[in-house]
């Protein structure tokens, strides 16, 4: 008999912020940086979280990641030669990434300092 190692479904395991942390630390980005507005010289932040994973259940755990947590679409590109598997991506921008990155920051270890260090920056910024 074959035990199934992964009985719970990507949905229930989103959900858990321990999980989430740990998939995140390993798989996932900060990316901040600052943009210019066109036609003006003021320039402003801009932070995104972008979750990726390659494969057939790559592509469920992010369909996962969207329906809990707002994401934008799930997008692909072509896939490795080597692992012949699509890449898949989600993102979450904005005050939706601020909000994600203070759910998930004290369950981080590896990018906890980086998403305190943006949602420091952020509450900043959109306090002057």
């Amino acid at each position: 008999m074959q035990i199934n190692r992964f009985k719970n479904s990507f949905a229930e395991r989103v959900k858990n912020l321990d999980w989430l942390a740990g998939f995140f630390d390993g798989e996932c980005c900060i990316y901040f940086t600052e943009k210019s507005r066109k036609y003006k010289e003021k320039f402003y932040p801009e932070v995104q979280v972008i979750f990726a994973q390659s494969g057939e259940r790559g592509f469920e755990l992010m369909k996962a990641i969207k329906d809990e947590y707002g994401t934008g679409k799930i997008s692909s590109t072509h896939g490795s030669a080597l692992t012949k598997q699509t890449p898949y991506m989600t993102r979450l921008s904005g005050q939706k990434a601020i909000q994600f990155l203070k759910l998930i920051e004290p369950h981080l270890v590896i990018k906890q300092t980086k998403a305190q260090q943006v949602i420091d920056y952020m509450e900043t910024y959109y306090a002057s």
